[in-house]
């Protein structure tokens, strides 16, 4: 799921050493190719109480949609364990990586399970993002990551020179 405008009323992660995820009034958007995956989201959604008002989903691809305006969380769970194909898993998350960290608003933060957790830390700080929490999640027969990273705020970019003629 990735969510435009938050505002600070409803923890999704609360757990020791991990900042709490708020979303209330929050836009949540979500993709998947599978139509029972979508349908399942939404039922998902509904009875977590989140209006359908602010739910847009979206058969897509998360490696290529794009949201109408930057975000300012992604949450999700990437394919793993049977969901992937083999050999193509470290692909897949190094090219999500990319296009996660290009979607983020300044300031914004990606929250993820990572079932490759050295290749992805290195692939995210390669991107300009900075890890703010990690911890070991079994997976119910093999570890991932819960990672938090967040892109650099607005205030560390700086303006490209200009040119003088």
């Amino acid at each position: 799921s990735a969510v435009g405008n938050s505002s600070p009323d409803m923890d999704i992660i609360d757990q020791p050493g991990i900042t709490p995820i708020r979303l209330d009034h929050a836009l949540i958007y979500g993709t998947d190719l599978d139509d029972q995956a979508l349908s399942s989201a939404r039922e998902n959604s509904l009875a977590a109480g989140i209006p359908a008002s602010r739910l847009e989903l979206f058969k897509a691809d998360a490696l290529s949609w794009r949201p109408p305006a930057p975000l300012t969380r992604i949450i999700t769970n990437p394919p793993m364990g049977r969901r992937t194909r083999p050999g193509q898993l470290s692909t897949f998350l190094s090219d999500f990586l990319t296009h996660a960290a290009s979607l983020l608003a300044p300031g914004g933060r990606l929250v993820w399970i990572s079932p490759q957790p050295r290749l992805t830390a290195n692939c995210a700080t390669s991107l300009g993002l900075r890890q703010l929490s990690v911890r070991s999640v079994d997976m119910n027969g093999f570890w991932g990551t819960l990672e938090v990273w967040e892109r650099a705020p607005a205030r560390f970019f700086r303006a490209p020179a200009k040119r003088r003629p």
